[in-house]
């Protein structure tokens, strides 16, 4: 499994909140496995037959760093900081497959750690000492970074500081996202209170099928299909359009803030606002601009019907992305919705 049940059991072992940072491209954290697996990062293994079978079995180092994703804030990426569970970042990959290994089959024994290793399949096991033993310490001047927030991270979406006074998060490193909006900036951030329930409209299992069936998760060939942290990237980018397709009544109801309402029914005739332009009946859209489109939810049909209409029209497909979740998934993870506006 790709992203397996890793998840629950990693976020109830991680309670503390530390400060990490970036190393170029690879994001410099301890697997929260590592507090447990009781390893020492400069330790040699003997070549091992099933470990060298798993570490065959995935390179893919984005993928471990997702997964490692979850325990980043138990532990400390400062190579200076005297952590409370051990670093291992540059320990050798089939150290720490072996490691994971023994947990999982039994050999070694701790019951947090044997949770842990039993939520892994091989292919997470090998991505994640993929990515581990790639990942090197890197010491902080913790005075520059007070006074220099390029030191601290190459993310625009990264808010440690923030991020450590928040009980509910959008993501380890990241408390809330700031966007522009015709109204200045809006902050996005999640409900803080972890008894809150979704309610009203959105709480709704069952609609009548048709005309509000399920959603193929693709609407379209050569579009891509986003979840909320992409649709979040693309509301901070200048340059990206995020559109709500829904129809008025819905849109005033609360919406995306920093999206821009275009009704599904209209999307075909205003093509211009999103960078093409009218040559005699056709458009023109070498210039188009990357846009999302968003509407209820799974069971909603306005965005999808709304993308079909502009590849008609000769919108780039590959321009193109659709926010499946929509405003039911939005408020189901309690993200900031606004009032929209004529």
């Amino acid at each position: 499994m790709r992203v397996g049940s890793l998840r629950a059991v990693t976020i109830a072992l991680c309670r503390q909140t530390r400060p990490f940072v970036r190393t170029g491209s690879v994001l410099v954290v301890a697997l929260a496995l590592s507090a447990l697996i009781g390893i020492s990062p400069a330790g040699a293994l003997e070549p091992d037959a099933e470990v060298e079978r798993v570490l065959g079995l995935s390179d893919d180092v984005d993928w471990g760093e997702y997964l490692a994703g979850e325990c980043v804030t138990c532990h400390a990426a400062d190579a200076a900081t005297d952590a409370e569970a051990p670093r291992i970042h540059g320990a050798e990959a089939p150290y720490l497959v072996r490691a994971v290994l023994d947990y999982r089959g039994g050999v070694r024994t701790n019951t947090t750690m044997g949770n842990v290793a039993a939520a892994l399949g091989d292919e997470e096991i090998a991505a994640l000492a993929r990515f581990l033993s790639a990942a090197v310490p890197v010491a902080v001047d913790k005075d520059a970074a007070d006074t220099d927030d390029s030191a601290a991270t190459d993310s625009d979406m990264s808010d440690t500081d923030e991020n450590a006074s928040m009980a509910v998060a959008i993501r380890p490193d990241v408390a809330r996202v700031v966007v522009p909006t015709s109204d200045g900036e809006a902050v996005v951030e999640r409900i803080q209170d972890t008894a809150n329930v979704i309610a009203g409209e959105f709480a709704r299992t069952s609609r009548p099928c048709p005309p509000f069936c399920i959603q193929p998760i693709r609407p379209i060939d050569g579009v891509e299909t986003i979840g909320e942290l992409e649709l979040l990237a693309m509301l901070e980018d200048p340059d990206g359009i995020v559109v709500d397709s829904r129809e008025i009544d819905w849109y005033l109801d609360g919406t995306i803030p920093g999206s821009t309402h275009i009704p599904y029914t209209e999307i075909a005739s205003r093509l211009d606002e999103l960078g093409c332009t009218r040559e005699g009946d056709a458009w023109r859209c070498d210039d188009a601009a990357t846009v999302a489109l968003f509407c209820n939810g799974p069971w909603c049909g306005q965005s999808p019907t709304a993308i079909r209409a502009m590849v008609r029209e000769g919108y780039p497909a590959n321009r193109i992305r659709y926010y499946r979740g929509g405003m039911q998934v939005w408020q189901l993870l309690g993200l900031s919705v606004v009032q929209g506006d004529f």
